[in-house]
């Protein structure tokens, strides 16, 4: 996705938020509902692919950074908070809701030689049941959205000094697999209860996905290994907050 679509669904939604604050019941007031998720193992990516090199003499007899192969870096959050603010736009009775949600996330996560991300989707989000308003009665609902996520990957640098970047074997050294940020697409679907002691909750899952360049230290990259698809897998358990 180039930079100009980033622009045109970022404006679109701005522009649907503002025509739809416009267009509510002078009456009715708006409505705005928070949710906090504290996970464990909640999130994982595929963060495209990276080159791994050796040293090794090259056909020149001479010592040199050798192509090893090419691998799928894997990210896992050990830890991720998250908060999740709900804007209703436009209620349709007491019990469905279009909501503008915005979920900033801040992960204790783990990938090559870098760790932290940092994710901040916005979603159109369509709503039934249980959170799509304050005046439903339903026990229980569900929700589902598609929006676009800014990710930030890799924001603190595990791999050490500068002098790492002559250490080839088996690893890439500081300049491996650097921290990247960009806008993807994204989709969420969730199921909304109330637990025993009456409090909103909400199991959702997410799911967004890039094409992005294949990272090589050294532009040795192989035939047909240029870009990869990025996907990123995440499960929340929401706590709703003065629901």
């Amino acid at each position: 996705m180039n930079y100009n679509l980033k622009a045109i669904i970022i404006c679109a939604l701005l522009a649907l938020v503002a025509t739809n604050l416009k267009a509510q019941d002078e009456k009715s007031k708006f409505e705005y509902m928070k949710g906090i998720s504290i996970m464990s193992l909640g999130d994982v990516a595929l963060l495209g692919k990276h080159v791994k090199y050796n040293t090794g003499y090259n056909n020149s007899g001479d010592m040199d950074t050798l192509f090893k192969k090419v691998k799928t870096p894997v990210l896992i959050s050990f830890l991720t908070i998250g908060f999740n603010n709900q804007f209703v736009v436009k209620k349709f009775g007491d019990d469905k809701s279009l909501s503008v949600n915005v979920f900033p996330t801040v992960a204790l996560s783990f990938t090559v030689r870098r760790a932290v991300s940092f994710t901040l989707p916005v979603f159109l989000q369509f709503n039934s049941g249980n959170v799509s308003t304050f005046d439903t009665k339903k026990e229980t609902g569900f929700t589902v959205g598609v929006g676009a996520e800014y990710v930030n990957v890799g924001l603190v640098n595990l791999a050490g000094t500068a002098e790492d970047d002559f250490l080839f074997d088996d690893n890439l050294g500081v300049q491996g697999y650097e921290a990247i940020s960009y806008i993807q697409p994204a989709a969420n679907i969730g199921y909304r209860f109330f637990n025993k002691n009456e409090i909103a909750r909400e199991l959702n899952f997410r799911y967004s996905f890039k094409t992005i360049d294949t990272y090589a230290a050294f532009g040795q990259l192989p035939a047909g290994e240029t870009s990869a698809l990025s996907q990123w897998f995440r499960l929340s358990y929401i706590r709703y907050i003065g629901y």
